[in-house]
């Protein structure tokens, strides 16, 4: 009773009608637009979070070096890759054969991949690479290793946002570091061909993506997760007893 009458009073006006309910206070507008806050999200959050696969935008990796590779002679190219297409193609199918084959006809009609960018550049050299283990010439060791590295150098490690291509790029590296029996580097790069791919979201099907972009992006996916389950990239001391690996004393 006393905090009642200590209360201030209020006015018989600001009261309404007895028998009618009280009025309704409006609530704030719906915001429709969100691009202000994307905005900022990205300009303010890009150390806190990321955005959702298909809504990221891709920074400057697009841009290519200063420098850029020489492209190998036409009739080289073509055999390398009929070879990459014939042999890795048919066991991995991470390339949109039809798209890339147009693609790489335009380079090779401006005689230059300076229209690309770093990604495709990349995954070129490194089909290239893929293709001369498949041939019998006697310098096919060495210029493989020459087309990896022109390839892996293409692409830019300080940029945060990964794309596909880089994807495609270290698993196709992995592939080649087999064949050549250097394990260790070949089980580095496949590791890291997955984890890309679980960066730009390849393992989650759910996105806008056409139809063809949805198919390439599962088939890079379980390329590289059935190479890395079933495929030759364990540990160099994977399945090999411990007694083995233990010393010995005299």
């Amino acid at each position: 009773m006393g905090l009642a009458a200590s209360s201030p009073s209020q006015s018989t006006g600001d009261l309404p009608p007895i028998g009618l309910p009280p009025l309704r206070r409006p609530k704030p507008p719906v915001m429709q637009d969100f691009s202000r806050v994307r905005s900022h999200l990205r300009t303010y959050g890009g150390s806190i979070l990321k955005a959702p696969t298909p809504y990221r935008q891709l920074g400057s990796q697009q841009g290519l070096p200063r420098e850029l590779p020489d492209l190998p002679p036409k009739q080289t190219a073509d055999r390398l890759l009929g070879q990459y297409f014939n042999h890795v193609h048919l066991q991995f199918p991470i390339l949109h054969k039809p798209s890339f084959s147009a693609e790489y006809e335009k380079v090779y009609q401006e005689g230059t991949i300076a229209g690309m960018g770093r990604g495709w550049g990349a995954v070129l050299f490194c089909v290239f690479a893929c293709g001369t283990l498949h041939t019998l010439d006697p310098n096919r060791l060495q210029d493989g290793k020459e087309y990896l590295t022109k390839g892996t150098a293409m692409m830019d490690f300080w940029q945060d946002e990964l794309s596909v291509d880089q994807a495609k790029m270290a698993f196709l590296t992995s592939i080649f570091l087999t064949e050549i029996n250097l394990i260790s580097a070949a089980w580095i790069w496949l590791a890291g061909a997955a984890r890309i791919a679980q960066d730009v979201g390849l393992h989650v099907e759910t996105g806008p993506w056409p139809a063809v972009e949805r198919e390439m992006r599962r088939r890079i996916w379980y390329s590289i997760y059935a190479s890395d389950r079933f495929g030759n990239h364990a540990s160099p001391k994977q399945g090999i007893p411990d007694q083995m690996w233990q010393t010995t004393r005299a």
